[in-house]
């Protein structure tokens, strides 16, 4: 299995893992779900898969010696850092996830800037709809 499809299964795997983690919560009501953040979760998941995608299509594009993908992949790569800080610490519920989340947002806003910039390219289309995604998770955080 290559990287690309290990990828695509987890991202399409990772709510169905999210929701059989709840069900063995239900002993433990005071947690809820998630602490009220299951959709910010979910969103910042999906968030980190799709554009570990786009940095790995913007790599094979530089490779081939094409190098308008440069911001495209470190606008990527700001994605997954900022996302998977906000998934743990609002699957923790720290106090700071508020304060993260409108940082995410706009991390994944400009994301979603630079990916329309790249609107014939399938990884680029998917990396900024779950960035436009993930920015309106965080700001009803």
């Amino acid at each position: 299995m290559d990287r690309r499809t290990l990828l695509a299964a987890l991202a399409a795997t990772a709510p169905l893992m999210l929701a059989h983690a709840e069900e063995g919560k239900e002993g433990h009501k005071a947690m809820g779900n998630a602490h009220g953040h299951t959709a910010l979760i979910e969103s910042a998941s999906h968030c980190i898969a799709i554009s570990e995608l786009c940095v790995d299509h913007c790599l094979d594009m530089m490779a081939h010696g094409d190098n308008s993908m440069v911001s495209c992949m470190r606008t990527a790569n700001s994605v997954i850092a900022v996302c998977t800080a906000l998934r743990t610490l609002a699957s923790q519920n720290a106090p700071a996830t508020k304060s993260l989340a409108k940082v995410a947002a706009q991390v994944c806003e400009d994301c979603r800037k630079e990916c329309d910039k790249h609107p014939e390219m399938a990884p680029c289309v998917a990396c900024g709809k779950s960035c436009s995604d993930c920015a309106k998770a965080c700001t009803t955080a």
